[in-house]
Parts: structure tokens; C-alpha cells; sequence
């Protein structure tokens, strides 16, 4: 009987698993996407466009270099040359930044620099030895030049949102009291023009209430 029912077990909890089983989805294989020689074509020469036109505007600032009038300020000496190239430059973004940070470098070729490169060590070389390097390398130690020199970008300091109030000037309370105390047994009307004065006098503001006194809300003493 005992085997009988370990048995009678068994088939429940095999009938449960075949029941409450989850059937393996099927993945559907994907096939490679064969890359178009015409395509292939098209990004090799982007890449190789973008590594000449680097190398091009390294180039272009060293051949421009004898053109930094030495006589003007630093920034002045640079966007003159840059200024006189614009035409060529035809707003290509890309080119003017890459021989402007260059021709930054060949203007203070011997000045030693210090700038972060893109792993994150500190390099420490002279401004025309830094024109060889990368891209990004050259950009970040044509930013240290310039930033030795004063003649970095400059941030503007943001205002705050809500303005900060001003110091609040003491109240003399003292005053206020003697003017409210010898007045307690005056006319209205000048009762009320003692304490409009007095206040003014303590920097407060009293507007009239037509057909009542003003009310006066006293400021809190920290």
C-alpha cells in the first residue's frame, strides 16, 4: 500500500510539473547584416577626412605662425590671424577650432603647460609640443594656455533666483513708545500724524485706512 501511494505521489507532482511548465520560447536567428562596400567606402574616407583635416589645420597655424604680430596682446595677436583666414575658414566650426587652439600654441611655443588628458593623467609638456598630440589633447592644453594667460573663456557669475534681502535696520522702539505714551490723550488727527512721522522716521510705512487707524504690525525682534 505504502508503495502504491509514493507512486500515486510521484505521477500528481510529474502531472504538475508537465502542467505548470513554461514552454521555451524559440529565438528566431538574426541574420548578419552584411556591410555595403559602398557604405565601407563612405565612413573610411569620413574617417580619414577628419584625421587630415587635423593634421591640415596643425599645419595651416604653424605656416600662419609668422604672422602673430608680437606687438599686440596675447588674444588680440591671435584673432587678428584667425580674423584673416575667415574666408577660407567659411564658417566650418570644426576647422576654426582646430586651428585656432593650434595657432594658440604656436603663439606661446616655448611656455611650459599642464592639462588633464583623456585618461586622466597630468601632462605636463610645452605649447608646441602639445600641437602633435590628439585631438582632444591638444584642445585641453590650448585651454590651460589660454586660461595661464587670462584670456580664457570667461564665465558669467549667475545671479540668484530669489535676491537676498538687505540688512533690516534696528527699529527704535524706544521712540515709538514715548510717541504712542504722550499721545495717548491727544486728538485722533494728531496722534496720528505723531506716529505716522515717528514710523517714517524708523523707515516704516503707514497707509491710511478710510474710517479707522492704521494698522501697524510691529517686526519680529530676533
Amino acid at each position: 500500500m505504502t508503495k502504491g501511494f509514493t507512486c500515486g505521489i510521484f505521477e500528481v507532482i510529474k502531472m504538475s510539473i508537465i502542467k505548470t511548465a513554461i514552454p521555451k520560447k524559440e529565438v528566431t536567428p538574426v541574420a548578419p547584416i552584411v556591410a555595403l562596400p559602398e557604405v565601407v567606402a563612405l565612413i573610411k574616407s569620413a574617417v580619414k577626412a577628419s584625421s587630415s583635416m587635423l593634421a591640415k589645420c596643425k599645419q595651416a597655424a604653424k605656416e600662419a605662425g609668422g604672422q602673430l604680430d608680437t606687438a599686440l596682446p596675447l588674444k588680440e595677436r591671435i584673432d587678428a590671424v584667425v580674423l584673416a583666414y575667415s574666408v577660407a575658414i567659411s564658417g566650418e566650426a570644426n576647422v576654426k577650432a582646430n586651428f585656432k587652439d593650434a595657432l594658440t600654441l604656436v603663439a606661446c611655443a616655448q611656455a611650459p603647460v599642464t592639462f588633464e588628458n583623456r585618461k586622466g593623467e597630468e601632462v605636463h609638456t610645452t605649447a608646441v609640443d602639445a600641437i602633435e598630440l590628439n585631438r582632444h589633447d591638444m584642445k585641453s592644453a590650448a585651454k590651460a594656455v589660454r586660461a595661464d594667460n587670462g584670456i580664457g573663456r570667461k564665465t558669467a557669475e549667475r545671479s540668484p533666483k530669489t535676491p537676498t534681502a538687505g540688512p533690516v535696520d534696528a527699529v527704535n522702539h524706544d521712540s515709538v513708545m514715548r510717541i504712542v505714551a504722550s499721545n495717548l490723550f491727544a486728538a485722533d488727527d494728531a496722534f496720528i500724524k505723531a506716529l505716522v512721522q515717528t514710523c517714517a522716521d524708523n523707515g516704516w510705512t503707514l497707509a491710511p485706512t478710510e474710517g479707522k487707524l492704521p494698522k501697524v504690525t510691529l517686526p519680529k525682534v530676533k
